[in-house]
């Protein structure tokens, strides 16, 4: 038996009478003076593109790691983080690990610790991503070097 045509007599009557329909599933209350706009569908949003995503998997055990650079620490930091963390879970479903690293201090709060995190309340849907902050200017040079055996040497 096809839903089809369910389908297509649900989605007609929710375009004639979306105050019903709202009503209906509790979104409204009756006389509730709300204004009502029917938006499009389409749930595309703007290409954005962190600066690195790995996939790393040990152990059998798949995650990816997400690597955000930035040469001053801007408020914005946070907020991108949390969309490009979620953008990566949603497209590969695998839990994500982000790393936001620090060239210089210029903009840094002075109470910044390694580990930050950010939330967004959006109604019902609550979420929380945690960040580490690697800060280069406090990690010795010739240790970051030594711990790559693959970096060039001079």
């Amino acid at each position: 038996m096809s839903t089809k045509p369910y389908d297509q007599a649900f989605k007609y009557l929710a375009e004639q009478d979306p105050e019903t329909l709202l009503l209906l599933c509790g979104a409204i209350r009756p006389g509730e003076n709300v204004r009502i706009e029917r938006l499009s569908q389409e749930l595309t949003v703007s290409v954005k593109i962190p600066d690195q995503l790995y996939l790393i998997e040990r152990n059998g055990v798949k995650e990816l790691a997400h690597i955000e650079s930035q040469t001053v620490y801007i408020q914005e930091i946070p907020a991108r983080t949390l969309d490009y963390y979620l953008r990566a879970w949603i497209k590969y479903q695998l839990p994500v690990i982000s790393y936001l690293l620090l060239l210089t201090r210029d903009g840094l709060p002075e109470n910044t610790t390694n580990v930050a995190q950010t939330s967004v309340n959006t109604g019902e849907l609550q979420i929380t991503v945690r960040y580490h902050i690697i800060k280069l200017w406090e990690m010795e040079a010739g240790v970051a070097l030594a711990s790559n055996s693959h970096l060039p040497t001079a």
